[in-house]
C-alpha cells in the first residue's frame, strides 16, 4: 500500500507494484495475488500485465472483444503466477452508483435496456413497494 497526495497514474503504479514484489521475493515471501479496487489506473495496470492496452485493446476473435488474463507471470520467478483480485465492494459501489443515477430526475440519467426490458432505479423502487 502506497500513500500519495494525489492519485497515481498507471505508469506510476506499475513500478511500485514490481518493486514491492521484488522486495517480498528477496525476503522469501511468495506473492500469489494482488488485490486492487476497480479504479481506472488499476484496471489499466491489470490490462498492461496481460499485454493489452488502449480503450478496447486488440483481439483476434471475431466479436471484437479482448481477453484479459486474471494473472501474470512473476517477473522474479516466471514459473509462478500472480493473480489479480478486484475488490468486489468497489464493483458493487460502481453498480449502485450507476443504478442511483438511473433514477427519475437524476443528473446524468442512465437507462439500462436488455432484451427490451428496462433495468434501473425504478425497478428497485417497484420491488420495494411490492415487498
Amino acid at each position: 500500500y502506497y500513500t500519495s497526495g494525489t492519485s497515481f497514474k498507471s505508469k506510476g503504479i506499475i513500478p511500485c507494484v514490481i518493486e514491492t514484489i521484488r522486495l517480498f521475493y528477496l525476503y522469501g515471501f511468495k506473492v500469489l495475488g494482488l488485490v486492487c479496487d476497480g479504479a481506472s489506473s488499476n484496471l489499466t495496470m491489470l490490462k498492461a500485465t496481460s499485454g493489452v492496452s488502449g480503450a478496447y485493446g486488440s483481439s483476434t476473435d471475431s466479436s471484437g472483444m479482448y481477453s484479459v488474463k486474471p494473472w501474470f507471470s512473476n517477473p522474479f520467478e516466471p514459473s509462478q503466477k500472480i493473480y489479480w483480485i478486484i475488490f468486489p465492494t468497489h464493483q458493487l459501489k460502481n453498480m449502485i452508483n450507476a443504478l442511483f443515477s438511473s433514477r427519475s430526475g437524476g443528473i446524468g440519467t442512465k437507462h439500462f435496456l436488455c432484451d427490451n426490458t428496462n433495468f434501473g432505479w425504478k425497478a428497485i423502487e417497484d420491488m420495494n413497494v411490492k415487498s
